[in-house]
């Protein structure tokens, strides 16, 4: 076994065989300093490369939740269900609850990650996958509260953004599903745009097609369902 140890900043990096050993310890004292010091976290996300390698796989996890709770939301794409839960959660209960879900989901789509990992014969720990999770779902934590901010000053009749998979009203099931996929997929290129200039990684984009097809995929069912 060949150890190296490499320093950047104040951040020690222990590698043995190619595989970085990361302590669960770090992964959370990597959330506190973004609750802390959001702008000198992201300076120094530039420097972890390991969330480049499942980022697709952490979007099929989405995709199978989004299919879920679609599928047995009870009325029309489960979108008023899921809408009444957020706005209960952000508006009603508070932000410390809000939290305190968002962490827990971290902690659940760590383990969905792992699990994933295992599937695809990739190999990573459970601790290099909470951390990694850690990563990505605080950028959709920002991303999540942008939504919420639009979500706040808007109607909410024509553009739902809480629903499940934000589906554009319509009348027509198959205008529904043409209008959710442009939204989809001027979503997933903000969020790719907000991950290249954070990870200074362009080679982000190729995942961008197969993300978009992960997640229109689970519509269908429900589409003809409804």
């Amino acid at each position: 076994m060949v150890t190296a140890h490499g320093t950047t900043g104040n951040r020690t990096i222990r590698c043995a065989s190619r595989k970085e050993q990361i302590d669960l310890s770090e992964a959370w004292h990597d959330y506190f300093q973004f609750l802390r010091h959001p702008g000198q976290y992201f300076t120094s996300l530039r420097e972890h490369p390991a969330w480049r390698r499942t980022f697709v796989i952490q979007w099929i996890g989405y995709a199978l939740m989004i299919s879920f709770l679609i599928y047995f939301g009870g009325n029309r794409f489960g979108a008023a269900n899921l809408k009444s839960v957020l706005g209960l959660f952000t508006f009603l209960v508070g932000p410390v609850v809000s939290l305190l879900i968002f962490t827990i989901y971290i902690i659940v789509q760590g383990f969905w990650m792992w699990l994933s990992l295992k599937m695809f014969r990739l190999s990573l720990t459970y601790k290099q996958c909470m951390r990694i999770v850690i990563h990505a779902s605080l950028i959709s934590f920002l991303n999540f509260v942008i939504i919420l901010l639009v979500e706040f000053f808007s109607s909410g009749n024509q553009l739902h953004f809480l629903t499940l998979g934000m589906f554009v009203s319509s009348n027509s099931k198959w205008s529904t599903l043409l209008s959710s996929i442009g939204v989809f997929s001027i979503w997933q290129v903000y969020v790719f745009t907000v991950a290249v200039s954070v990870f200074n990684d362009v080679s982000k984009w190729r995942a961008l097609p197969p993300v978009i097809l992960m997640e229109v995929i689970p519509m269908l069912p429900a589409l003809f369902r409804a």
